[in-house]
């Protein structure tokens, strides 16, 4: 009897985690379609959020936006609002790549490979051509190179200010709706923020 009181009790948990998969799923989905279509039930249903009055004064607003509850569940399953950058290589591997990628660059080290063989195999005197063109092959590279990490650092530092942001959310305490001042990255799937004309969307 108690292997079978086991095995429905496992058989039991399956169900609730395929149940939980299956709704976290079907949220997924919802949010993935066309926000502006469906009605404002529709919204609360795939979102989870409360809607109602979002088009009224804030004073006569009671029910509106998530719980503290649900905005942990779904920090911990959407995570962090920002989008996950791509892994960079390393910054000597992108100089290497400046200094002998492209088909221009590829050509002139041909060449320098060539003046190498006429100096040093058929007897050659010049031996300074070759040396010239390779420094100047390396330095205009490296400026290059040092110019593209110039301009990813200001990319970073401008991405950085944009995530530290602050918009205007309305939640839910206590059953009491508020207006908090929230950093961009700390929204969530079914959070009510407010935008002003020219404000960006975070």
């Amino acid at each position: 009897c108690l292997p079978l009181q086991e095995g429905a009790a496992v058989q039991a948990g399956q169900d609730a985690a395929a149940l939980v998969l299956a709704e976290q799923e079907s949220r997924h989905h919802a949010l993935r379609q066309n926000p502006h279509t469906p009605s404002v039930s529709e919204l609360e249903k795939a979102l989870g959020t409360a809607l109602q009055g979002v088009s009224m004064r804030a004073a006569t607003r009671t029910c509106l936006g998530l719980e503290e509850c649900a905005i942990a569940q779904r920090r911990s399953e959407f995570g962090e609002n920002k989008l996950t950058p791509p892994e960079r290589e390393s910054q000597w591997v992108l100089l290497l790549k400046q200094i002998f990628g492209g088909l221009f660059n590829i050509m002139l080290w041909i060449c320098v490979v060539c003046e190498l063989f006429l100096a040093f195999v058929l007897g050659g005197d010049d031996k300074v051509t070759p040396v010239v063109l390779s420094g100047v092959i390396i330095a205009s590279a490296t400026l290059q190179w040092y110019m593209e990490m110039q301009a990813e650092g200001m990319m970073n530092a401008l991405q950085q200010m944009a995530s530290a942001a602050t918009v205007t959310c309305h939640r839910m305490r206590d059953g009491v709706n508020v207006e908090l001042q929230v950093l961009a990255d700390d929204l969530v799937p079914g959070d009510i923020v407010e935008l002003e004309a020219g404000q960006k969307v975070p």
